[in-house]
């Protein structure tokens, strides 16, 4: 099993922007629902946990990740922040400057 950071996200390798600005905490596995496989793994599907909208939603259900209002203010993912991963990826040659700008466009209709 990989490290997991304070929200349960993936340590290690390559940040997308989709991680280094996440909106929730993302798993590579899933559990499966169907009758009689109650607790499996199943190994091609992910999983995202989003973060509450605001810090009385998280209190209210008792997570203990910060919120997206507390992580972001008003916004719910900051465009600038969005960017900001994308240029890093892309300075360091791991992200192809196509790819960052539909990055950046996706956070952006979300």
């Amino acid at each position: 099993m990989p490290a997991l950071d304070a929200d349960g996200n993936d340590r290690g390798g390559v940040a997308l922007p989709d991680l280094a600005v996440p909106l929730g905490t993302q798993t590579g596995w899933n559990i499966h629902a169907g009758e009689g496989l109650a607790g499996e793994l199943c190994d091609r599907e992910g999983s995202v946990f989003p973060f509450a909208a605001t810090r009385a939603a998280r209190a209210a259900s008792g997570d203990p990740r910060p919120s997206l209002e507390e992580r972001y203010g008003g916004e719910r993912r900051p465009e600038a922040a969005v960017r900001a991963a994308v240029e890093a990826l892309v300075r360091d040659r791991l992200l192809l400057p196509a790819d960052g700008e539909a990055f950046i466009t996706a956070a952006v209709r979300r």
